[in-house]
């Protein structure tokens, strides 16, 4: 794999200048060493995660995403070839940041790459969290200088949070793509029939099914609130600014309801910067 662009920290400010992403609000906080770095993690999960949603073969995007994990393998035998992987090479270095992570982002990223997603299990789509959110939050947690318990359990939960709330803001997104995440055994408890997708949203059991997993994502950033007492807010002060941004949006979501899909769902720029200003200033 070679890049076209032979300053990496070009290559990863593309990506990061052109992102909308509430994630990016929380790293405005770090020093520009572990920024640089967080953003270098940020731009390589944009880019695995692009290869996912990209329209093609399903053949082409395994074969992309599995030159992404040799890519990895050579950044950790100390020999990267892609300007994302170059830029990734002193951060691996300084934070100690784990290869297993990386690797557990693109086993996610692969489920995503098929023509279809379904989650039979609420421990199956807890698997799919853990590596296409746990996963970051552990590489940016080590960045963070924060490498033991409680701060790892802090990272994965905080991410089950953070991708919970995504998809159910996403689901009619999702569904246009033929991807159910809400697990259909949650489904099924509420009476629910998963096929077809297009009738899915208007099933009387569909309100119920995204209040349980709203309820399941709330529980996340409850325990993520006492994992913050526990580590010290000043230590947690990035992913504390993402909480707020995220967590609002799930509040959005949960007063807006599960049958007004045309409602927007994000909290706005201003509020954004009105919780990022309320909770960089607590």
């Amino acid at each position: 794999m070679t890049g076209d662009i032979p300053d990496p920290w070009a290559y990863v400010h593309e990506i990061v200048g052109t992102a909308r992403s509430s994630f990016l609000w929380g790293m405005r906080a770090l020093p520009q060493r572990r920024r640089r770095a967080i953003y270098a993690v940020y731009a390589f999960s944009r880019v695995v995660d692009n290869i996912a949603d990209q329209p093609g073969a399903i053949d082409a995007k395994r074969r992309a995403l599995a030159d992404w994990r040799e890519e990895v393998n050579q950044l950790y035998a100390g020999s990267p070839r892609h300007p994302l992987t170059r830029a990734l090479a002193d951060p691996v270095q300084e934070f100690a940041l784990p290869q297993s992570e990386f690797h557990a982002l693109i086993d996610g990223m692969e489920a995503d790459a098929m023509d279809s997603v379904r989650m039979p299990t609420l421990e199956d789509l807890m698997l799919y969290c853990r590596r296409v959110a746990g996963a970051v939050g552990v590489l940016c947690i080590h960045i963070f200088g924060l490498r033991k318990e409680p701060a790892l359990q802090f990272a994965v939960t905080l991410g089950n949070a953070f991708q919970l709330t995504n998809i159910l803001r996403d689901i009619k997104e999702d569904a246009a793509r033929n991807r159910l995440y809400i697990p259909l055994e949650v489904l099924q408890r509420h009476a629910v029939e998963p096929e077809p997708l297009q009738g899915l949203m208007a099933q009387r059991g569909f309100a119920a099914a995204c209040a349980d997993l709203a309820s399941l994502a709330q529980s996340q950033y409850t325990e993520a609130e006492r994992l913050i007492a526990q580590l010290g807010w000043w230590r947690t002060r990035p992913p504390v600014l993402m909480k707020a941004v995220y967590q609002a949006g799930l509040d959005r979501l949960m007063a807006r309801g599960w049958t007004q899909w045309e409602q927007p769902a994000r909290p706005g720029r201003l509020h954004q910067l009105w919780l990022v200003l309320r909770y960089g200033f607590r």
